[in-house]
């Protein structure tokens, strides 16, 4: 089994350094090849049922994520790799879609986050909308009810968006990963990538990076 894995490896090492010049063509200039690759075999490394996918699906999800200039499966969660299908498929994480957002020049900070049944909230809506969040700071904050997403443009406007759990499972039924890895693993992250990506649509991001980052993330 061992010699399986290793071959796989080894095939798929070999058509991302055979693919390590195109992969230089579409990575952001400060973004290395070589390191880029480098990460990607490590991420592959940590996590074998990859190589189950076909070979080329990886180099392509791979390409993917470099043309983003996304690093993948590193402990920063700026985008994975997920096996679905016999198919690799590239997710941007949500710090990957701030990443993206900064680098749009329009947004001067931009995060989302997660209000406990226990902690202190308002959420009004209206012709003067406002969200107040405080967290229970001591003892059990309870199950997470609400992931919501703020943005603070750098005109000085800012502007949120919220959704329930009831609202995040219903977008995560219609994922074609609904009962996959990520959402099984990750939920936190990708509710909050769910609300972030609704949000985005109202907010002035016209980098085009961030449109093919939301693009994936609805295949996911």
């Amino acid at each position: 089994q061992n010699a399986v894995v290793q071959l796989r490896f080894d095939a798929v090492r070999d058509l991302l350094v055979r693919n390590q010049g195109r992969i230089a063509k579409v990575l952001p200039t400060h973004v290395k090849p070589e390191k880029f690759v480098w990460v990607t075999l490590n991420a592959l490394a940590r996590q074998p049922d990859l190589l189950n996918c076909e070979p080329l699906s990886i180099v392509r999800a791979v390409v993917q994520a470099a043309d983003l200039g996304l690093e993948l499966n590193t402990p920063l969660g700026f985008a994975y790799l997920v096996p679905f299908g016999g198919q690799c498929t590239m997710i941007p994480g949500y710090r990957g879609l701030v990443q993206l957002a900064y680098q749009s020049g329009e947004v001067a900070s931009w995060r989302a986050s997660v209000i406990h049944v226990h902690d202190e909230y308002v959420i009004e809506e209206g012709t003067e909308p406002r969200l107040v969040h405080k967290p229970k700071l001591v003892g059990d904050r309870g199950p997470a009810c609400i992931y919501y997403s703020v943005a603070r443009l750098k005109d000085g406007n800012s502007a949120f968006d919220w959704m329930n759990l009831d609202a995040i499972d219903r977008i995560r039924k219609m994922s074609k990963q609904a009962n996959g890895t990520m959402w099984s693993r990750h939920f936190d992250e990708m509710a909050k990538k769910t609300v972030m990506r609704r949000h985005a649509k109202v907010l002035p991001l016209t980098n085009d990076r961030v449109g093919r980052a939301l693009e994936a993330q609805a295949m996911a």
